[in-house]
């Protein structure tokens, strides 16, 4: 089962540096084929019916976190420059999570990584404010904001 997950302008990841990245990523997703493992995925995805809907519903919630959870560490150039780095730490993040569902995470791919769009976020928020001082070039004004 593929996961996809894309958060983009207003929903946008928000990097340590502060920057907004407008991320898509695909989570592989399969059931463990170990008796227990598919067994607790039927009880906790909803019995016969382990589909991509009942998965999603699951699990977006965790992965999206992750995701987030890991981008606040890294700067928006260190996000494409160290990629694998990157999707390594969501890997790990979100392991233990779906092993609870009877689900193994197989692979994630990153898609789409890019700035996103000046003005597709509020600047009526503290992190907003900050993300506008630093691309207008004031990191002092960022610090305050």
């Amino acid at each position: 089962m593929d996961i996809d997950i894309e958060r983009t302008e207003a929903n946008a990841l928000l990097t340590i540096d502060p920057q907004y990245a407008d991320i898509r990523a695909i989570f592989y997703i399969k059931v463990n084929p170990i008796a227990e493992d598919i067994e607790r995925a039927a009880r906790t995805i909803g019995g016969d019916e382990v589909n991509n809907d009942s998965v999603k519903r699951l699990v977006e919630s965790k992965l999206e976190g992750a995701l987030r959870d890991v981008a606040a560490t890294f700067t928006l150039m260190s996000l494409h420059q160290e990629r694998e780095k990157f999707v390594e730490r969501v890997q790990n993040l979100v392991r233990a999570d779906l092993a609870e569902n009877g689900l193994v995470l197989e692979s994630v791919s990153i898609t789409t990584l890019k700035s996103a769009r000046q003005g597709s976020f509020g600047i009526d928020d503290v992190f907003g404010a900050q993300v506008r001082a630093q691309r207008a070039g004031d990191p002092e004004r960022a610090k305050r904001a």
